[in-house]
This record gives structure tokens, sequence and C-alpha cells, in this order.
């Protein structure tokens, strides 16, 4: 915007120019042209008409002069560009030039000294220099006085063309040594015909060599959330003079709880060290404990000062470091047939095993060991029968280790790394003769152990994860039914014609067993439905629970309120009998007498539903040793 101002200005004085340029010119032409032969002025009231040749020499003559006129405005357009160009240039026309050291010693004093330097054509108002100084930079005074307390901000008065001006900083450094401390300074300043802001901006860089005074803090890099760490803080007089005077001074995070420190302090984590011997050294041990969220970061910062003769204590040196806290814990995800707390098995199923380990924590694990403990009384896990992917396992009684050996992948693990081993083993399909145990369930424990690769994480600390899962053995129930004509000893259980006869009516004895195995069962129900042409003979019995005919569903219901574990056949029994009175139309048929029986009950160790059912029971009998094969209805004596 001051550029297009300025331009604008320039633009009007040369306009001025020209057009007094022009009415000069002008008045001379006519002068010269309204003469006499005498070169006397001629008296314009009195003009003459002259020839037409004498207007053609007026003509030539403005020519000439307007010729003359571009010329020399051209010429002034081209000293005003020379003249004014400069003035737009950011960088050429002002400099800043600094002094002073490239190299320092840690906690010794420096000045350096900042030249400003005008080369423009005008003044320049309004200059404001900027310092950013390094970290470690102790600032004693600026002169000129700066505007703020922390010396970053100088005023400039207005600079004269040609003019310099001079800016002094003291101060002290204090770093590691080999490290360099970078100075920032920025000058903004506007020129008096300018209302823009112009900046010119310079850097030094100063290299600390070394100091009088050494220090080095010795911290772990790494701890846990809740981690005891040890401390140490050793210091060094490396000058060529007794130091009757050194503070010692340690700045802790809030994480960080002092428990024990080496020799003990007065002030808070502050030590005083009198007559520190050229070239003499000492240690200081502190014994803390750390409480800090993972993931965060602390910082222990150590500081050496002496005390000058005024009393003032004068920092030389300090060293930080910094004490990452990791996240401590491995994911370990454990799954059993796609259960993770719970599972259940029954006798002859396969255990599909599943563990995923993801290291979740900040550093590499090495030597990592899975091993799965197994608690199976009763022996029922074919442990010879296992099959893994990863290689077959280091096998101890109820005890299974997949190491390095089995898995590479197990020699160290990275960040963030997740890997899965799976293997299977099957479940043995009945237990011993002389085996009768209930409620049967089996442990499995699975645990993920693993060193750090950071020797700073102690082992004991770490935390190997663990899981659980308990496997509970379902019951084995079965139902089991049969239609009888004859007993055993061929005594008559049915009445009439066997084989049946078309218009006559045949009644069977129907036998329900019901058997259990490993567990009680409770709330047991068996049901059959009948056959439109078949008929509840009115006569039923059951050495447990209660049986009965819905008449309106035709069905048959047997209900018991438990049955014990190890129920053997013949221990739990119903029957009841059903009457058949076939027709012409079943001759040569073999007469359904009960559908499909089943049943439902509860396994009262595990809690799940445990279902059965029995075949379709006919006339043919097939467990009734006399009365098999004479299940085909007859021709019989016809209804009158």
């Amino acid at each position: 915007m001051a550029l297009k101002i300025f331009a604008e200005d320039r633009k009007n004085k040369k306009r001025k120019i020209v057009e007094g340029i022009q009415e000069i010119n002008t008045q001379q032409a006519l002068s010269s042209i309204y003469r006499d032969e005498g070169g006397k002025d001629v008296d314009m009231t009195k003009m003459e008409r002259t020839s037409r040749y004498h207007y053609l020499k007026v003509a030539l003559v403005i020519l000439l002069i307007g010729g003359g006129f571009g010329i020399s405005v051209y010429g002034g357009m081209k000293v005003f560009q020379k003249k004014y160009a400069s003035n737009i240039t950011k960088e050429k026309e002002t400099k800043i030039s600094l002094q002073g050291p490239e190299t320092i010693a840690s906690g010794e004093k420096a000045t350096f000294e900042i030249t400003l330097e005008n080369f423009e054509k005008d003044a320049l108002k309004e200059s404001l220099v900027n310092i950013q100084y390094p970290d470690g930079w102790y600032l004693e005074r600026t002169e000129p006085k700066a505007l703020n307390e922390s010396g970053t901000q100088i005023e400039i008065p207005t600079l004269a063309s040609g003019g310099a001006v001079k800016i002094k900083i003291e101060g002290q450094i204090l770093g590691e040594v080999d490290t360099t401390k970078e100075f920032n300074i920025s000058w903004r300043y506007q020129p008096v015909n300018f209302s823009s802001d112009f900046e010119k901006e310079k850097s030094w860089f100063v290299r600390i060599n070394s100091s009088i005074l050494s220090v080095a803090l010795d911290i772990p890099q790494r701890a846990l959330p809740k981690q005891d760490v040890s401390l140490k803080i050793q210091y060094q007089n490396t000058s060529q003079l007794k130091l009757p005077d050194v503070k010692l001074e340690l700045s802790a995070p809030q994480e960080f709880k002092v428990k024990k420190t080496e020799p003990e302090y007065k002030e808070e984590l502050t030590w005083y060290l009198q007559n520190v011997e050229s070239g003499s050294s000492g240690t200081i041990k502190i014994d803390g404990g750390i409480d800090a969220t993972a993931g965060k970061e602390i910082a222990f910062t150590a500081k050496l000062s002496i005390r000058q003769a005024d009393g003032v204590w004068t920092p030389q040196i300090e060293k930080q470091r910094l004490l990452l806290i990791i996240h401590p814990d491995v994911k370990l995800t454990f799954v059993l047939n796609d259960n993770k707390e719970v599972s259940t098995l029954q006798l002859g199923d396969i255990v599909n095993y599943k563990v995923q380990y993801e290291n979740t924590t900040d550093i590499a694990l090495k030597n990592v060991v899975l091993e799965l403990r197994l608690k199976d009384e009763h022996k029922l896990l074919d442990q010879e029968g296992l099959i893994s992917q990863t290689g077959k396992p280091h096998k101890e009684e109820n005890l299974m280790r997949w190491t390095s050996e089995q898995d590479k992948k197990l020699a160290l693990v990275a960040p963030g790394e997740k890997n899965e081993i799976s293997w299977s083993i099957p479940v043995k399909k009945e237990l011993g003769q002389d085996q009768k145990p209930k409620n049967i369930a089996i442990e499995h424990l699975v645990e993920l152990r693993y060193e750090s690769e950071d020797e700073d994480i102690p082992k004991e600390l770490l935390k190997f994860p663990s899981k659980h899962i308990t496997t509970k053995i379902k019951t084995q129930s079965q139902l089991e039914t049969e239609a009888r004509y004859y007993a055993d000893d061929r005594t008559k259980l049915g009445t009439g014609p066997l084989p049946p006869e078309a218009n006559a009516t045949t009644t069977y004895r129907i036998f329900w067993y019901l058997t259990n195995t490993l567990n009680e069962i409770k709330k047991v129900e068996v049901t059959a439905k009948l056959p439109a042409d078949a008929t509840w003979a009115e006569n039923a019995q059951a050495k447990n629970g209660d049986i009965r005919f819905d008449i309106s569903k035709r069905t048959v219901i047997w209900k018991i309120e438990s049955v014990p574990a190890h129920t053997t056949d013949g221990a739990l029994s119903a029957f009841f009998d059903i009457s058949i009175h076939p027709t012409q139309d079943d001759v040569g048929k073999i007469m359904v007498i009960t559908e499909k029986a089943t049943f439902t009950a509860e396994d009262a160790f595990t809690k799940e539903k445990v279902t059965g059912e029995a075949s379709v029971i006919t006339s043919d009998l097939e467990k009734d040793p006399f009365g098999k094969g004479k299940g085909e209805v007859e021709t019989g004596k016809k209804e009158e």
C-alpha cells in the first residue's frame, strides 16, 4: 500500500512538470510565429492573412517542439526511477552485525554486541528489535534497556540515513559440553516515507566446549508406573582453582517421592558443598519411588552453582535427563472352543485352544515362554493326541510349555507385535470302568512369561499375564423305549390276538427307560404322541415321578423332579398300555403304537439343557424276543 501511494505522488509531480514545460514552450512558439520581420511582436488585434506557406512553417515548428518535449519527459522518468528504485528494496539497504564469542565454557559470562546500520535514503522510524534467547541463557542486562523483563524486546529511536546503533546484551550460558546455543535477532523497522514495516533477521551460534564444573545425572531411561528407582549425581571441579562454595540442586517431578538420600540434604533436594578442590569429585545417591501414568515422560534436572563474593549464587552447569513411564502390561487372550471364561464339553469332544499375545509395552520382550497348566483329576484329556501347528511343546505331567525352540517368534517380541499359538487335545470317549465321578471340571491356566530387553526394568516387577478357563463335562442322558406283548419269562403282558387282526383289539405294554451318567439332571419330562388309531388303555405306572395321558393333546407325559448321576439301566423306568383296533384296510400293515418319544432336562452342574429322543414304536415288537416279527395285521373276522 505504501509503495502504491509513493508511486501516485511521483506521478502527480511528473504531471505538473510536464504541464509547466508545455505552457512555456507554447508561449515561446507563439511568440516566434507572431513576430514581424524586424523581430517585434505583432499586434494580434490587427492580424493579416498570410500565405499558406506561412502556416506550413508554423506546423513544422510545433512538431519540432513536441519531439523535444517527449525526449525531455522520457529522460525525467529515467532519473525518477533511478532515484527512487532503491527505496523499495527490502534487504540491501539495512544491515545487522553481531559480535560475540563463538565458543564458551558453561557457566561463563558473555557479552554480545548487535550493530544496526541504515543505508536507506530515508530515516527509519518505529524500529523494534526482538531477540530469541536459547535455553540455558541467563540474562543480566541489556543496553539500551529492554522494554520487558525477559529482555527480548528493545526499542530503537529514529535512525537517520547512514546512521548506526549498537545494542549490548550480557548474561551467562549454561549447558552441556559439545552442544550449540542459537541466538535469533529480528529487526522490524519502517522508513519515514512508508506506512509498511520491513524486517531483517540474523542468527548467532555459540558452542559450549568446556565448563569449570561437570555434572552427570545417572537415572534409568524407563520405569514402570509404580517402581522404585535409584539416581546418582556425580560432580567434579574441572577448574584449576579450589571452589569454596558449590551448590548442587536436583529438580525432580512430582511423580517422584524421595525415600532416602546419601548424604542427606538440609534443604529440599539441595546440597551445599564447601571447599571443592581442583579435580576433586563426589557422588550423591537418591532412592525413591515413582507413581506415574503409563506413557508419560518425566524430567530430572541437576544444576551446579557457585557463590560469588557478593553472596549471589551463579549457575554454572545443568544436566537434564528424561525417564519414560512405560506401559507394563502385555495383552493376553485365551479362547477355548470359542469361549473365554467357562466352557462345556462332552466325552469324545475335541478341545481347541487359541492363545493370542500382544506386546502393548514400550519395550521389547525376550525369551518369551507360554505355559499351559492343567488340572485334570480324572485324566480325561488325551495329551498324547495333541496337535499343534507351531510344534509340539515340552510336556510334563499336566504341563505344556512353548519356547523359541517351538516358535521362533517367542525369541524376541517387539513393541506392538501380535502373535498367536493354537493347538487341540481330544477328550477321552469314556471313563474307566471303576470310575463314577460326578460334576467333573477341568482347569486350564495359560501364562505368558518373559524378560525385558531393557535392563532398567527389574524382572521381579514385570507382570506376567495369565488367563484361566474352567471346562465342565456335561452329563450324558439316554432315553430307551420298547413295546412288549410278552415278558422275558414268556408271561403275557398284552391282550388280544398276536399278530394283530382286523376288526380285533390288541393291547401292548410300552416301557420307557431313562439312564444318566455324570451329573444330576432336573426338571425331566418325557413325552410321546399317540397316532389316531391308538388308544390309551388306562393302565400306567412309574417307579419315579408321575406318568399321565393328556387327552386333548393325545400325549403321554412322564415327569420326574430329578435324576441322580450314574443312574443305570432299569433304575428309572415307567410303563403304560396302548390298544390298537386295525380295520380291513390295515391288513398287511405294521401299525404305529406311539410316535417318537422325546425328553428334556437341565444339567444341574453345567446349567445347560439336556435333550434326547427315541424311535417310533410299532407293532413289530423289535425288542420282544417272543413277539418280534408278529406285527403285520392279519385278516380277522368280519364285523357284522
